[in-house]
């Protein structure tokens, strides 16, 4: 299960406290590719254990209208957040340092979902550099 974003001030505190990233799954309701990628890749990550002691992951969804505290505590939507970081296509995976600083080179759609888990554990990899 991908938890949905509640609280960006808490996931700094933990990601300060452990250098793990903050990588953000920006999706949408009706994105097919949002739905392959959250089927084919993330979650099996998940299940395998792959992503727990690496990143700390949130979705966040553009059109849900569901409000959570952004990095300096205020509450925004999932539009709003989105948009601060110019993401509007989904799927896009940010990676966030614990200031909410892109932390690494964000993965926009899908070119290949079987490279997919590939491109995302070099991306995390550099992120965890920073």
């Amino acid at each position: 299960m991908i938890d949905a974003a509640a609280s960006f001030q808490a996931d700094a505190r933990n990601s300060g406290n452990s250098k793990r990233p903050i990588v953000v799954f920006v999706t949408q309701r009706g994105c097919h590719f949002c739905e392959q990628l959250r089927q084919q890749v993330l979650q099996p990550m998940i299940k395998g254990d792959r992503l727990s002691d690496r990143v700390i992951l949130r979705e966040v969804s553009l059109d849900q209208g569901i409000e959570f505290y952004d990095f300096e505590g205020s509450l925004v939507t999932g539009r709003e957040f989105a948009g601060r970081y110019d993401a509007a296509i989904t799927p896009t995976l940010l990676f966030l340092d614990a200031r909410g600083r892109e932390a690494g080179k964000r993965i926009v759609g899908i070119s290949n979902i079987e490279y997919y888990g590939f491109y995302l554990d070099k991306a995390i990899a550099a992120a965890q550099r920073r």
